[in-house]
């Protein structure tokens, strides 16, 4: 098996997840958070920064009018535009690049946001500044991050350790 193969099958995988009832409650609650800090949206441009699948940017913006996922992983990407929901109003685009540095011009996106992406970068300041440069003025940048001492993250550090993923 090619890795191009084994890495669509990863991002297959992590995407499926969502589909479980634990997928589907953590996607719920957090989508619901978003929305909430996000505001209305109906005809506005959206770009989530470490998009993955786009499961976030599908369930949280469907009446946008522009929606962009940027991931630096293309078999994450490949999954997402395979997954375009039908319902959307927004037209959808995926980028491939580093959330360090945007591939966008300054001031494109009313609104801006990441979810679980900085808690994975090892310095989140530049991923800060980029999300702050692609936002409109008047725009809102939105962070969606775990708190490192909530039960779920606790829960994965302990699987992390005994080898449970």
């Amino acid at each position: 098996m090619s890795s191009e193969t084994n890495s669509f099958q990863a991002a297959t995988d992590y995407d499926a997840w969502f589909d479980s009832p634990l997928g589907v409650a953590c996607l719920t609650s957090e989508t619901r958070l978003l929305a909430s800090a996000g505001g209305e949206l109906a005809g506005k441009s959206v770009v989530e920064i470490g998009c993955g699948t786009g499961r976030f940017l599908f369930a949280f913006t469907g009446a946008a009018g522009l929606a962009v996922g940027i991931d630096r992983d293309s078999a994450m990407l490949q999954v997402a535009r395979q997954k375009a929901p039908p319902y959307s109003t927004a037209r959808s685009f995926w980028l491939q690049g580093d959330v360090g540095a945007i591939p966008i011009v300054n001031d494109s996106f009313d609104l801006v946001f990441e979810n679980t992406v900085l808690c994975s970068c090892p310095d989140p300041v530049p991923v800060l500044q980029e999300m702050v440069r692609v936002c409109k003025p008047g725009g809102t940048v939105l962070l969606g991050e775990l708190n490192a001492s909530a039960p779920w993250q606790l829960w994965r550090r302990l699987k992390a350790r005994v080898g449970l993923g």
